[in-house]
């Protein structure tokens, strides 16, 4: 199945996604669709409280700084898309609940699907690599 993901009015394709500590309790959260980004990550804000467990430490560099910050091991559900899990995310101070996303799905992420963007209509499609013929004939409808 294809996920539709809308543009947010800042123009940032977000996903909603379910993610948790295991598969039987997931939370809906959003989370930008960032092709730049090198790994996924989550806000430190919200993967404390979840009791995720942390299994590494990372250094991140920005546009401005490097900085040290925990990794940690969550599960992940994209719409039906069968992203493999559980997965590494890198905690970012700052990124939580308030914030237009919680989540950034990142390349590490990103290399098991196919994207479709529609910059006119602001919308983004993501879709199992199995899935593209079927959604190509469907879409030019």
């Amino acid at each position: 199945m294809a996920l539709d993901v809308p543009f947010d009015r800042r123009r940032h394709p977000v996903a909603k996604v379910r993610f948790g500590r295991n598969p039987e309790e997931l939370t809906f959260l959003r989370a930008l669709v960032d092709t730049g980004a090198e790994s996924s990550c989550i806000g430190t804000d919200v993967a404390r409280p979840t009791g995720l467990p942390r299994v590494d430490k990372r250094a991140v560099r920005d546009v401005e700084r490097r900085i040290d910050c925990d990794v940690f091991e969550g599960h992940i559900v994209v719409g039906d898309l069968r992203v493999p899990s559980p997965r590494q995310f890198v905690g970012l101070p700052g990124l939580g609940a308030e914030h237009a996303f919680q989540v950034i799905l990142g390349q590490d992420i990103l290399a098991n699907l196919l994207m479709h963007q529609d910059g006119p209509n602001r919308r983004m499609t993501l879709l199992r690599p199995d899935e593209w013929t079927t959604w190509l004939t469907t879409a030019s409808r």
